[in-house]
C-alpha cells in the first residue's frame, strides 16, 4: 500500500505522463511517441484489468469484451469467434448476455480479464485483480 504500484502502472499504461525518465517496451520507448504512436500501442500492444473491472453498465459482457476489438477495427464474424473462445476458456459464456449488475465479482473480474485477452496484447497490465 502507497509503494507507487498504480502510478507505475498508470505510466506503462500512458494514462500518466512520464516526466523524467524512460519506459522501453518491446524496443520501444514509449515516453518518446507521439499522440497517434501512443493511441496505436494502447490499441495494440496493452490489455489493461482495473481494480473496479471498468465494465461499462449499460453494455452487456458481450458488448464490453467486443468493444476494445471494434475499436481496432475487427470484423463482426471475427470478433464473435475470438469472444467465444476466450468465454469458453475463461468459464463466461453463461455471462456473456448479462449486465454487469447481473454478475457476481468473480465474474466480473473474468469478463474483464476477456476483454484484456481477446485483443492478444504484447503486455497486460492488471491492477490488484483479484481484489
Amino acid at each position: 500500500s502507497g509503494s507507487g504500484k498504480t502510478t507505475l502502472l498508470n505510466c506503462i499504461s500512458t494514462i500518466d505522463t512520464v516526466t523524467t525518465g524512460n519506459i522501453i517496451i518491446n524496443d520501444k520507448d514509449i515516453t518518446k511517441l507521439k499522440l497517434k504512436e501512443l493511441e496505436k500501442f494502447r490499441r495494440d500492444e496493452l490489455g489493461f484489468i482495473f481494480q473496479d473491472f471498468n465494465l461499462l453498465d449499460t453494455l452487456t459482457a458481450y458488448e464490453n469484451i467486443a468493444l476494445a476489438l471494434t475499436i481496432q477495427g475487427r470484423s463482426h464474424n471475427k470478433i464473435d469467434g475470438l469472444i467465444k473462445g476466450v468465454a469458453d476458456s475463461l468459464g463466461i459464456t453463461e455471462v456473456l448476455s448479462k449486465y454487469p449488475y447481473q454478475m457476481s465479482g468473480g465474474q466480473k473480474q473474468r469478463v474483464a480479464s476477456a476483454r484484456a485477452i481477446v485483443t492478444n496484447p504484447s503486455l497486460i497490465l492488471a491492477d490488484e485483480p483479484t481484489g
